[in-house]
């Protein structure tokens, strides 16, 4: 097998490997979309039961500071939930331009290696 013939067949095989990263990538965006907005509407939900529970049924047996103990851990409890959902809109940016980085320079490797076979023969 000669080495045209190798860059012949490896060129499109390296072309197809990064169109398939970057269909993986167009595809996989709106299902990441649907998570977080699926993530970030359970959060509203939840702030919007505590909200109704603690004006419809207030709790009189418990003392101010307990009172003021729950609204915090329920407010460290939201913070963390929030950084928990910005950390994954980050890592999930990241891992989109890395994709489509990689997929790229596949398919420019891919047209070089296709580029020098034609050139090999020639």
């Amino acid at each position: 097998m000669s080495v045209s013939t190798l860059l012949a067949i490896i060129g499109p095989l390296l072309a197809l490997l990064g169109a398939a990263l970057l269909a993986y990538d167009a595809f996989q965006a709106p299902m990441q979309v649907q998570r977080q907005r699926h993530f970030k509407s359970r959060i509203d939900g939840l702030l919007r039961l505590h909200q109704y529970l603690s004006t419809t049924y207030p709790s009189p047996p418990y003392s101010a500071d307990e009172v003021a103990a729950a609204k915090t851990q329920r407010d460290e409890m939201m913070a963390e939930l929030q950084a928990e959902l910005e950390t994954s809109e980050l890592n999930y940016r990241l891992r989109v331009s890395n994709l489509a980085l990689w997929g790229f320079i596949l398919i420019a490797l891919g047209s070089c290696a296709q580029v020098a076979a034609a050139w090999i023969l020639a």
